[in-house]
C-alpha cells in the first residue's frame, strides 16, 4: 500500500526532478572550476526534454490510476533519467573553451529557485500523507 502512494506519477517527477537539480548543480559548478581550461567543453543537464517527450506521447494525464485508457508512448516516467551531456560549441575567449561565467551563473541561480521549490512541493506532500495518517504536522 505505501509503494503505491510514492509510485504515483507525479510524486515520481518531482523526484526526478530533484535528481535532475543534483546532477545540473554538479554540472555548473564544474564548468565553473573549469572557466580558464584551455579547450574545455561545459556540460548541460538533459531532463526536461525526456519529460516532455514521456508526457508529448502519453495518451491520460500523470495519474494513470483509471484502467480505462493506456499510455501510447514510453511506459512510464519512473524510466526518466537526468544526463550530464557535453554541449558541441565553439571554442572562444582567451581561454579558448565555451563557458561563460554569467550564463552558468544565471543557470545556477535559476536551478536553485527550482530544486527549492520542487524541495517544498515534496515537503508539502509528505505532509499532507502525515496528516492523512492522523501524524501532527507542522504548517507550511
Amino acid at each position: 500500500m505505501i509503494d503505491r502512494l510514492f509510485s504515483e506519477d507525479a510524486f515520481v517527477v518531482v523526484e526526478k526532478a530533484l535528481d535532475a537539480g543534483a546532477l545540473r548543480q554538479e554540472v555548473v559548478a564544474n564548468n565553473l572550476a573549469n572557466v580558464n581550461t584551455p579547450g574545455f567543453k561545459k556540460s548541460r543537464v538533459s531532463f526536461e526534454e525526456q519529460l516532455q517527450d514521456i508526457l508529448a506521447t502519453r495518451s491520460v494525464p500523470l495519474n494513470t490510476t483509471d484502467s480505462k485508457h493506456f499510455s501510447a508512448g514510453p511506459s512510464s516516467v519512473a524510466s526518466l533519467s537526468p544526463q550530464a551531456e557535453v554541449v558541441d560549441g565553439i571554442l572562444t575567449g582567451d581561454t579558448a573553451n565555451d563557458v561563460d561565467i554569467d550564463e552558468e551563473m544565471a543557470g545556477l541561480a535559476k536551478n536553485n529557485i527550482s530544486f527549492n521549490t520542487l524541495a517544498h512541493i515534496f515537503s508539502v506532500k509528505f505532509r499532507m500523507l502525515n496528516s492523512a495518517i492522523g501524524g501532527k504536522g507542522g504548517t507550511a
